[in-house]
């Protein structure tokens, strides 16, 4: 292109194509680190350039002495490119060599060091396992030493705490260890025994020393046992002991372990039972009683011959038998509690005291007597106890008057509690009498103001009294209906709503029946009427209810899951052929209540149903039923013109349903007004003592308005101290019978000790009661009956204060 393309001279052309070539020259340098590339490279690019240069100057006509001046400059010029370029060649490759080098030996030294660091990391590792194992080692050593001391310590408290005596001795019966039974035993102090020899606890006569051929046995392997006089050094006073003899390593030395049991006792037991048997042998021989002896492990030593007539066994036969033999299971862990008592506590128990307990015993032909078995300690010489005697009596004949009297006296008890139902019932009526009270005396003072026209006009207020008094009324109903149930008066029909009383008996079975017992009453919220005595159909109800509950509670088996749902709906039938057809007496075209009590009991079969109504028929067990309340049920439902139905089948409970006679005409109860009221006025101060603060204020406003100054506290307690400050003024005291705290007698009392005249009314909502007998032979000056109206309370008080004006 420079060539042929440039407009430049010849020599200029020359000048670049050298230049070009010379660069051309160096280009090996990049390329090669061979010296002799370049020098290769650069005589081809000369002689190229020769040629192009021969070629120019041949071409344009360049004179030779000019062309070689040029070649020769150009030669110089390529020659100098070349040896410097040769010369960088070198330098660079020696720099090469050196890096080269360098990085030859820092791979060497990496791979050392990381041949050096894998060494390492191994060492760790395996100093790290080597640290594990022994820091293992550690542990099981630390336990290990734990478990040895933990052994030892046991060992030592064995040793220390055994009933028996133990000496370590070696083969000359120098003493090297005992434990506290042997100070015990020999009364001697620790280091004075561990200074003595085996010799120093025999007697002379029966030294150890002469047991060698035994201590050769035991050191050849075997153990060894014999009886050993042994001497207290202090007193010199010997006893008898059993040893047991072995073989002990001793901190590396061969030592004897020597067991000693002080057998003195023994032995002063088996002569004391020898000594008492040829005693009293003669007399226990005759004797109808069983006379026997034990030790104080309660095994038998002595048995009379007349065990054979109580408990028909021989004197041997009896001596061999173990008591879950004799006694019955209840007898038996009567036994071994008093057993038990006794071990713990025979060093603490008078020696001197007799014991008697009640057992039942087996006789030898399997049928159980009732035997009085009464026993004291035996004592040795000295008085200390060793051992038991006693007699066994057979008190069968005895036993068998006492249940039969227990028999009759559980079932006055059970009349007993009968009477207590009806002492609940009064209790009940006792307070709502004391509401009554409030209510009654408040509306009698308010008829009383009706009547003062310069007060009150009334014609309105006279039915807001009437109303009151109503259900005033009805509640003093309520309460006689509670005295019937218990007894305290007779039941008189009347017309009365049956869903008043289905929601009584609610009210009660979801107090008093079990959790599991659900409840779905469905009650009409529409009244239905019946002519009938409303303690009674509560009677009826609540007794059909509570048979419910009892099937699906306490009649079911003990596998079977209690509970169910008490259903009781209550609705309107139509009586027509059919029901005329089923109930004997029944009028056709009649109305009647229908009141059906469903359970999911256990159910009954046909033939149970056969009898269900009859006198003291039941299918309970004789703690939960009498066989009286269905018969009282099916009395009160025919007194009543009903009728019941039954429908039951085992397993699928069963449904009972009440028909009663409807009510279809409208009868007015009897409103039962009293007349209007007449207060007799007086004057003076009267104490009130009640704990319902509303008797208190209807009393206070009915007093005031007879002219009297009321004085009213809300106990016994605070009416007794306010009597003793204010008894001077006080002309006359209403008291409460029943108080929380200190009852109304209690509060009586102390008045007559600070006033002996004081004069008392007596305020009660009992019917009958034992406290107000009580209260008359104490002197009361009254009794005022709850509830009461205020003319009656103003009449009452008339009696007992002189001050009183009509």
């Amino acid at each position: 292109l420079v060539m042929f393309l440039d407009s430049a001279t010849v020599i200029q052309r020359i000048d670049t194509i050298a230049l070009a070539i010379a660069l051309m020259t160096v280009l090996p340098l990049a390329v090669s680190r061979d010296g002799r590339i370049p020098f290769v490279y650069g005589f081809a690019n000369m002689g190229l350039m020769y040629a192009f240069m021969f070629y120019i100057s041949e071409d344009y006509g360049i004179p030779r002495s000019s062309f070689w001046e040029y070649l020769a400059d150009n030669t110089i010029a390529f020659a100098f490119v070349m040896i410097v370029s040769s010369a960088i060649l070198k330098i660079n490759n020696t720099g090469l060599d050196m890096a080269e080098s360098l990085n030859i030996e820092l791979r060497e030294n990496n791979e050392e060091l990381e041949s050096t660091n894998e060494e390492l990391k191994a060492t760790i590792e395996e100093l790290e396992a080597t640290n594990e194992e022994f820091e293992a080692q550690n542990r099981e050593l630390v336990d290990s030493q734990e478990e040895l001391h933990a052994s030892r310590e046991e060992l030592l408290a064995v040793f220390n705490g055994s009933h028996d005596a133990f000496i370590i001795f070696d083969e000359m019966g120098c003493i090297l260890e005992v434990n506290g039974r042997v100070l015990e035993m020999f009364r001697v102090g620790r280091e004075e025994v561990l200074s003595m020899n085996l010799d120093d606890l025999s007697p002379r006569r029966e030294g150890f020393h002469r047991h060698l051929v035994v201590l050769r046995r035991v050191l050849a392997g075997e153990t060894s046992s014999f009886e050993w006089e042994a001497v207290r050094p202090g007193d010199g006073i010997t006893f008898n002991v059993d040893v047991g003899l072995s073989r002990l390593n001793r901190r590396g030395m061969q030592v004897f372990l020597a067991g000693v049991r002080d057998v003195t006792l023994r032995m002063r037991i088996e002569e004391a039972i020898k000594e008492s048997e040829r005693k009293y042998r003669l007399i226990t021989e005759n004797s109808t009683d069983m006379v026997f002896t034990m030790d104080m492990d309660f095994r038998f030593t002595y048995v009379s011959p007349s065990v054979s007539k109580i408990l028909g066994y021989t004197v041997d036969e009896a001596l061999g038998l173990s008591f879950d033999r004799i006694f019955t299971p209840a007898s038996l862990v009567l036994v071994y509690n008093a057993m038990a008592r006794t071990r713990e506590l025979w060093k603490e128990i008078d020696p001197d005291r007799t014991s008697f307990i009640e057992l039942e015993m087996y006789h030898r032909n399997g049928t159980v007597i009732w035997t009085g078995n009464k026993f004291s300690f035996l004592k040795d010489e000295s008085g200390r106890a060793i051992g038991f005697t006693g007699v066994t009596s057979n008190i069968s004949a005895r036993k068998k008057a006492e249940l039969e009297r227990e028999r009759i006296r559980n079932q006055l008890v059970q009349v007993q509690k009968m009477e207590a139902v009806g002492t609940l019932a009064g209790g009940i009526a006792h307070d709502l009498n004391n509401i009554l009270r409030g209510v009654i005396g408040s509306l009698s003072l308010m008829e009383a103001l009706i009547d003062r026209e310069d007060q009150l006009s009334g014609e309105n207020m006279k039915g807001y009294l009437e109303t009151a008094m109503k259900s005033s009324l009805r509640a003093a109903d309520l309460t006689r209906q509670l005295l019937t149930l218990s007894r305290k008066s007779d039941p008189l029909p009347a017309p009365m709503d049956i869903t008043n009383s289905l929601y009584n008996v609610l009210k009660i079975c979801k107090n008093s029946f079990p959790k599991p017992v659900k409840l779905d009453f469905t009650i009409p919220e529409k009244g239905i009427r019946i002519h009938g005595d409303p303690a009674q159909i509560e009677q009826v109800l609540l007794n059909l209810c509570l048979n419910a509950s009892h099937a699906m509670t306490i009649m079911r088996k003990e596998e079977e899951r209690e509970g169910g749902t008490l259903r009781v709906t209550a609705d309107s039938v139509r009586s027509d052929g059919d029901f005329t057809a089923r109930h004997s007496g029944a009028e056709q075209d009649t109305s009647y209540v229908r009141i059906s009590i469903r359970d999911d009991g256990v159910g009954m079969d046909a033939e149970t149903q056969g009898h269900l109504f009859e006198p003291f028929f039941t299918t309970k067990s004789k703690s939960e039923g009498t066989g009286l309340g269905l018969a009282m049920v099916y009395g009160i439902i025919q007194q009543h013109g009903g009728f019941i139905d039954v429908s039951s089948k085992p397993g699928s409970g069963s449904t009972f349903a009440v028909y009663l006679p409807m009510l279809e005409g409208e009868e007015d109860a009897p409103d039962g007004l009293p007349g209007k009221v007449g207060l007799i006025r007086g004057t003076g101060a009267v104490l009130v003592v009640d704990d319902e603060n509303a008797i208190l204020r209807v009393v206070r406003d009915i007093l005031e308005q007879c002219g009297y100054q009321v004085i009213s506290v809300e106990n016994g307690a605070d009416g007794v101290a306010v009597f003793e400050k204010e008894h001077a003024s006080i002309g006359a005291v209403i008291l409460d019978l029943s108080m929380p705290g200190m009852s109304g007698l209690e509060a009586f009392e102390k008045m007559k000790i600070i006033d002996p005249g004081v004069k008392v009314l007596l305020a009660s909502g009992f019917v009958e009661s034992e406290s107000i007998r009580r209260g008359g032979e104490m002197g009361v000056a009254g009794l005022l009956r709850k509830p009461f109206t205020a003319k009656e309370l103003s009449a009452a008080l008339k009696d007992i204060m002189p001050s009183a004006l009509t």
